[in-house]
């Protein structure tokens, strides 16, 4: 999946060196071109003959009136995408699901590694969740913007079980805990949580292609909960894992319009940074029959990647209206996620450390309006 993932990162890059996509003469949000009668025998010769609103004449794409030009970009290097408003709000929700955790034995029927699995960290699926996000952009000329977003998704869950070990079942931490002279039910809950916010700056390259830059901050927490329920029903051993990320660096990204209509637009865009990464692993055992807690916690700094890609299509009502939809993907590699913390934990003796090997990603749909004043 990496290497995939990779490999897009790859080709989206290289395009953005490529001479630009398909776009039509009316991607403006305030000044739609109108096309004016021709000779259909002439069309295949000649380019299309465009009249600005102001009456100004263009040809093909591209404004030919150095004056009607210098409505939308001051310089004439810079070939605007539109003429955007001083002001642009947007808010939408996100469908996104989280991806399963990687293959570890959590839970076994012996005390030795290696024996019959019980619980493996592969075996949580986790569905769809709904979430949302909202963002700001203020056109500060012609050609630079800067934009702040917020997003949030909190709820995803995923259970296994309850199911019963005849031959006990044993929480493989660094120490194992657990019984194996009774039969013992097992029961977990994964529930993961993310946050984020950033702001970049935006600038115009050319009608297809804007360039990104700014700072991002990812709050990503997961806690895995695991119950023993021994006998069953002489003692219940509760076990809690949690794994807290607290991301923050600098990103640069590309935001490319691969065709463009009247109404219609489609575009994707990339964005990619290194961040500093804060993490914190915790792991606790209560039973029902001792008052003894068995605790144990551990911190660390570290170096993750974020990656992210929307592909999706646009939509205008108006000249200052606008519906988004479609894909996004967002990928972290060097976090911490719960089911790792399991095997470099040791409560019964209160020492641990952080695994931040993890690469969780997220991949779903959006859905949003934007409005421009």
């Amino acid at each position: 999946m990496m290497k995939r993932l990779w490999a897009a990162l790859a080709l989206a890059m290289v395009a953005s060196l490529l001479p630009g996509p398909i776009v039509g003469a009316e991607n403006n949000w305030n000044y739609f071109a109108v096309v004016t009668d021709e000779d259909p025998a002439s069309e295949a010769n000649e380019a299309s003959t465009l009249e600005s609103p102001a009456g100004e004449t263009v040809v093909g794409d591209r404004w030919d009136t150095p004056a009607v030009f210098d409505e939308c970009c001051a310089t004439d290097w810079c070939r605007c995408r539109s003429c955007p408003s001083p002001w642009a709000v947007e808010g939408g929700a996100l469908f996104l699901q989280r991806s399963k955790p990687g293959r570890s034995a959590l839970v076994t029927d012996s005390f030795a590694p290696g024996d019959n699995t019980v619980l493996n960290g592969a075996g949580f699926g986790f569905d769809f969740q709904a979430g949302w996000e909202v963002g700001i952009q203020h056109r500060v000329n012609e050609c630079f913007s800067l934009e702040t977003r917020y997003m949030r998704v909190d709820g995803w869950e995923a259970t296994l079980g309850p199911r019963t070990s005849g031959a006990g079942a044993i929480i493989q931490y660094a120490s194992p805990l657990g019984n194996n002279s009774w039969p013992v039910g097992v029961d977990a809950r994964y529930h993961c949580q993310l946050d984020g916010v950033e702001f970049n700056g935006r600038q115009a390259v050319n009608d297809w292609l804007t360039l990104l830059a700014g700072f991002r901050y990812i709050d990503m927490k997961e806690r895995l909960d695991i119950d023993l329920n021994i006998g069953p029903n002489l003692n219940l051993a509760s076990n809690g894992i949690r794994a807290s990320n607290y991301l923050y660096g600098f990103q640069v990204g590309a935001d490319m319009l691969w065709w463009s209509g009247r109404r219609l637009e489609i575009d994707s865009v990339l964005k990619a940074g290194v961040y500093g990464n804060r993490a914190l692993s915790s792991a606790r055992q209560t039973q029902r029959v001792s008052t003894n807690v068995d605790y144990c916690h551990a911190s660390g700094d570290h170096t993750s990647f974020v990656g992210e890609l929307t592909l999706g299509g646009i939509y205008k009502f108006t000249d200052g209206c606008r519906l988004r939809a479609g894909y996004q993907l967002l990928w972290l590699e060097g976090v911490a996620v719960a089911s790792d913390q399991v095997a470099v934990s040791d409560p019964l003796n209160g020492v641990a450390v952080v695994d931040a090997t993890g690469s969780p990603f997220y991949q779903g749909a959006y859905v949003g309006l934007e409005c421009a004043w």
